[in-house]
């Protein structure tokens, strides 16, 4: 967490966005819109984030097999391990 003050917190942020199926190709990095928290939620600057088998596997499209285990809809920014 940082002291400096939400007033000054960007409009953008830089993504990595997963948009199919595939290789690296399918990984774009991008600037998005910051998010706006709604009631009860906040907002968390991600300082690093790690890759880990979930973001593999749903990119390689190990994921999909129309069950439990249905292929998410892309594009999608992945990232269960961050750090703020």
């Amino acid at each position: 967490m940082t002291d400096r003050d939400p007033a000054e917190q960007s409009e953008s942020m830089t993504a990595i966005v997963t948009t199919g199926v595939g290789g690296y190709e399918r990984l774009v990095i991008t600037r998005m819109p910051v998010p706006v928290p709604g009631d009860g939620e906040v907002l968390l600057q991600v300082l690093a984030a790690g890759i880990n088998n979930t973001d593999i596997n749903t990119r390689t499209g190990w994921y999909g097999d129309g069950g439990w285990n249905a292929r998410p809809p892309f594009p999608l920014i992945q990232g269960a391990d961050a750090c703020a």
